[in-house]
């Protein structure tokens, strides 16, 4: 019990400074939406119980960084640790820490994801859990032991927004091709309020399809000699190019 406090302690201080460093030093937004769905989820469920020291393991090498969740026989988020692991000098592991939450007291399976931030991948683990109440699991000593192997990289855009996204690929190589600013990938309009062909945000006469004819300055619907740049220079009603 000591050595869980200890590690409880140390955790909470590293994670606050960690928490500050990265939050000036990156700024990028996971592919997954883990955070947002856990600030509300497993709340609403009325059992707990703490592993305390988690170790992942991708391929055989120690994870250091990432987020490890775990999740309910539902597949709804149940536990997540998004800091990144804390090393524990006298046990030299770096752990997580999980509180996951259930509606059942007990039997309830949980599976576990590793997130990969440098490769922007989620990795599925292979050990589960079955949930007992108010249980604790593992110790900076003798961490419970989570494994998995990092699928094989398939190169292409993963940018969905992009023309060529490939949905099959997960990593991205650098490929993705964007539209033209106004313009969607196939080369139409995103905006064309009046169907002349040209983009409303770049069209001067946005609401006349005959545009500005004569390029006098003023739109066809709203020229009295649309034909007639000139327009009625003497006033007398008469276009001057029929005056």
């Amino acid at each position: 019990m000591g050595e869980l406090l200890f590690l409880n302690l140390c955790k909470k201080g590293f994670k606050i400074s960690k928490i500050m460093t990265l939050s000036l030093l990156m700024g990028f937004a996971f592919a997954q939406d883990w955070e947002s769905d856990y600030e509300s989820v497993p709340f609403d469920n009325e059992f707990s119980a703490t592993i305390s020291a988690a170790q992942v393991f991708i391929d055989g090498v120690e994870q250091t960084g990432g987020q490890l969740a775990a999740f309910g026989e539902d597949g709804v988020i149940s536990a997540l640790d998004a800091d990144g692991a804390t090393f524990f000098p006298p046990g030299g592991t770096n752990v997580y820490d999980l509180s996951v939450w259930s509606n059942a007291a007990a039997g309830e399976v949980m599976s576990f994801k590793f997130y990969d931030t440098d490769n922007d991948v989620v990795i599925d683990l292979d050990e589960t859990y079955t949930f007992f109440a108010n249980e604790i699991v593992g110790n900076a000593f003798v961490p419970f032991q989570l494994n998995g192997s990092a699928p094989e990289s398939i190169f292409g855009c993963t940018d969905e927004l992009a023309c060529n996204y490939d949905m099959d690929a997960n990593t991205n190589d650098g490929s993705c091709i964007y539209p033209q600013e106004y313009y969607d990938c196939e080369g139409n309009c995103t905006n064309d309020i009046d169907n002349d062909g040209l983009c409303s945000d770049v069209d001067d006469c946005p609401l006349d399809p005959d545009n500005d004819i004569d390029n006098d300055g003023i739109c066809g619907n709203d020229d009295p000699c649309p034909n007639d740049n000139d327009n009625d220079i003497d006033g007398d009603g008469i276009c001057g190019d029929v005056d």
